[in-house]
């Protein structure tokens, strides 16, 4: 009798997948007829195909090899007036995919600057938004009023209020001011101060006033003194006149007295 070896199918030999690792059986020899493979993949991946391949009597595997795929998190969107830029090594929001965020101009991040996709398919940090900076906050002084635009929040970036004075008080200053992207007003608050001119006006029309005042009673005054002195001259006796005493007013009606009974003689 001649032995004649017998030899078991051989199926193709198997590749391990990226980011996987394959376990087999191989009672009859390597990925020979009867082979079991089992798949499995790494931390963060997860398997796309059958896990096991069995090597059949026709020298065939049972299935396709298995691949693993990077498992993803959710599509992550830019934040309002804010934008994100990620490092992504296995595909779009991926597993270890690393994203940072920022804002633009005039607004500050709110929440975590990154965040990283994690092997469970979650992303690990607090959600992002960002958020207007703000400026202090102005109140009306006296007589003086106000009226802003907030599209971002009450005096928050881009706020601007307009100021003006009540009546009889003049602005100084300028009469608008914008919250600017640092937190702080593009100009000082300005200040309601009272008209010059009003005051002024008022000023003469009651110097003008006092100065007829003086006039009128200089003339007065002064016809008081010619009367007294023509009086003297036809023998009538006076005694002292002081301005600003009863006296005075004595002599005013005695000359009074005196013209009408004159003119009526």
């Amino acid at each position: 009798f001649v032995l004649v070896p017998v030899l078991a199918v051989q199926c193709p030999p198997l590749k391990t997948p990226e980011n996987g690792k394959e376990n087999c059986s191989n009672p009859y020899g390597h990925f020979a007829y009867y082979s079991s493979c089992t798949f499995s993949c790494n931390s963060g991946f997860q398997l796309a195909g059958s896990e096991k391949l069995n090597c059949t009597d026709q020298g065939n595997w049972t299935g396709q090899t298995p691949i693993c795929e990077a498992i993803k998190c959710p599509e992550l969107q830019a934040p309002k007036n804010g934008q994100f830029k990620c490092s992504q090594s296995y595909g779009n929001f991926t597993y270890n995919s690393s994203c940072v965020f920022s804002c633009e101009r005039g607004f500050k991040r709110i929440g975590s600057k990154r965040l990283n996709c994690t092997a469970t398919g979650e992303w690990a940090g607090f959600a992002q938004f960002c958020e207007a900076i703000k400026c202090p906050p102005l109140k009306e002084t006296e007589n003086m009023k106000k009226n802003c635009s907030h599209p971002w929040g009450l005096f928050s970036y881009s706020s601007t209020c307009h100021f003006y004075c009540t009546e009889g008080f003049l602005l100084n200053g300028t009469s608008k001011m914008q919250c600017q992207p640092d937190g702080q007003w593009s100009t000082e608050m300005p200040v309601c101060q009272e008209n010059a001119a009003i005051y002024l006006k008022q000023v003469l029309l009651y110097t003008g006033g006092v100065t007829a005042s003086l006039v009128l009673f200089m003339i007065f005054g002064g016809l008081i003194a010619l009367a007294i002195k023509r009086l003297s001259k036809r023998g009538k006796e006076f005694h002292t006149i002081q301005l600003g005493n009863p006296t005075v007013t004595c002599v005013l009606i005695l000359i009074r007295v005196h013209i009408f009974s004159r003119y009526n003689s």
